[in-house]
């Protein structure tokens, strides 16, 4: 549900927000002071409706269907680079508007650029046709006008030199680093200078820094690297640049190709490391050889860097740490082995890796498949500053999150079940049995059962957020209210059955 906000207008236009602009009756003096921006190809009505949103513009609407749209094969919204290209202009546009209030907003205006348009298929095969015309010239040189001008590239100039002073001491060391510290880069170029240089401060520690933009939309970033890569005399730093984007699994996998050292720790762009964390990490390390994964706790803060919360083992509420021979089983109620997280590169090499088919979860999937033959180590202080960007999550995200997190669940509660001997009993779970115990249910699958999830009658919210998250452990859902499959709907993981019941 939507109140048609200013928030509304500006964060949730196209995910799960938009009003055609062909539904809408205006009074004739709202029409006189707004016009339709008659520059932008498209997107005018994101840009109309939300500058009548910010006027002050009273809304009213009336549930129906009542308009016809017809869609033609040859029409613009069919090309994702055009569509694409005509959001950041408008989104550009509207951050103008906003700029003194909302000054993180056209990050989220980037952030649904590389979900909505550059992260499709038909994005990448439209770019690659269209290189395939050209002759001559560099590809990756193409940037907007914004870019091009002075203020712009004075501005990475200025990062990338406060950059390279605050890591030119991390001198050539003698080979190998017993660190490489991965960092993914997209977007994010407001956040990228503290990042960095939080590298600055890690103590006596041989390290490496390996940084790839994984193809990152805004073109500061991309100036950014390339002034780094062309200026950087250290082999300690190492920078790459990808054309196109390919997502965090294979950027994540291709910078430990990169990497020499023999751990790997990895910082997202908009974070960054607490002092001396690599020092007590690498104390931890040299004291414990076995092991293969440690992380730490974190801090999380939010846009403005203000510390928020402490989290600790991953900052579950309903997950406490007991013990280091814990982790694994503790691993199947939420991603614990967060940040920092610190892997052996052979072990990462050896599993293959982030698996794409599971990015947004490719960190928990992974943790998963190191914990099953691998020895995971927990430090409980917070090294790692994590940042919350609060306006970048939608619904829309989240149902897709939690979907992902049940289809991983279900992939290794399926394995226990096939290797489990003995009888298959079924176990029904009605509304009052709610809330579960899942170390219940993993003895259930263990055990090579079945559970079944009766919610004939009523519910509540506490039941259906139980099974939004832990749909994985059921085979059938039986209902008799169609509240309970609309709740539902786009969480389950596929082997989940909906079953009505009377």
């Amino acid at each position: 549900r939507f109140e048609l906000s200013n928030h509304d207008f500006l964060y949730c236009w196209e995910r799960g927000f938009v009003i055609p602009i062909h539904c809408g009756l205006f009074r004739c003096s709202v029409l006189r002071e707004h016009r339709f921006d008659t520059y932008v190809r498209a997107k005018e009505d994101w840009l109309f409706w939300t500058s009548l949103s910010l006027a002050g513009t009273r809304f009213g609407y009336i549930h129906g269907h009542w308009a016809i749209y017809r869609q033609h094969e040859s029409s613009m919204r069919r090309s994702y680079v055009s569509m694409g290209r005509s959001w950041l202009e408008a989104g550009l546009k509207i951050s103008r508007m906003v700029e003194d209030r909302e000054p993180l907003f056209f990050e989220s205006v980037v952030a649904w650029f590389q979900q909505c348009y550059r992260s499709n298929p038909d994005y990448g095969a439209e770019i690659a046709r269209y290189q395939s015309t050209q002759t001559g010239g560099d590809d990756f040189t193409i940037v907007t006008e914004s870019a091009k001008s002075a203020e712009s590239l004075m501005r990475v100039k200025l990062v990338a030199q406060a950059i390279r002073h605050d890591l030119a001491p991390l001198s050539i060391r003698a080979d190998p680093p017993l660190l490489t510290v991965v960092v993914p880069i997209f977007g994010h170029f407001e956040y990228l200078q503290r990042c960095l240089c939080s590298l600055s401060d890690q103590g006596d520690v041989p390290f490496e820094v390996v940084c790839v933009d994984d193809g990152s939309p805004d073109p500061r970033v991309s100036m950014l690297i390339e002034e780094l890569r062309d200026s950087n005399t250290n082999r300690r730093l190492l920078f790459r640049r990808e054309p196109l984007n390919k997502g965090i699994s294979a950027i994540q996998n291709l910078a430990v190709e990169m990497a020499h050292g023999e751990y790997v720790a990895f910082l997202d762009c908009d974070d960054y490391l607490a002092p001396g964390a690599l020092e007590a990490v690498s104390a931890t390390l040299m004291s414990r050889p076995e092991v293969d994964y440690l992380f730490t706790d974190r801090v999380d803060i939010d846009e403005m860097g203000v510390p928020v919360r402490i989290a600790r083992y991953g900052g579950y509420d309903r997950v406490k740490f007991k013990s280091q021979d814990h982790i694994a089983e503790d691993l199947f109620d939420g991603m614990v082995a967060s940040h920092l997280k610190v892997i052996r590169r052979s072990v990462y090499r050896s599993l293959g890796g982030c698996d794409p088919q599971y990015s947004g979860v490719q960190d928990w999937e992974l943790a998963l498949r190191v914990a099953q033959n691998h020895k995971l180590y927990y430090l409980a202080e917070p090294l790692y500053y994590h940042r919350v960007h609060t306006q970048s999550i939608t619904r829309r995200d989240n149902v897709a999150q939690l979907r992902k997190t049940n289809i991983v669940l279900r992939k290794y509660l399926e394995s226990w079940r096939k290797s489990a001997v003995g009888e298959h009993v079924c176990h029904v779970f009605r509304a009052q049995d709610f809330p579960l115990s899942t170390s219940r249910l993993r003895e259930i699958w263990k055990q090579g059962g079945h559970c079944v999830a009766d919610l004939r009658g009523s519910v509540n919210l506490g039941q259906i957020n139980f099974l939004r998250e832990f749909n994985a452990y059921f085979d059938q859902i039986a209902w008799s209210e169609p509240q309970v499959p609309s709740a539902l709907f786009g969480y389950l993981c596929p082997e989940v059955l909906l079953v009505r019941k009377i």
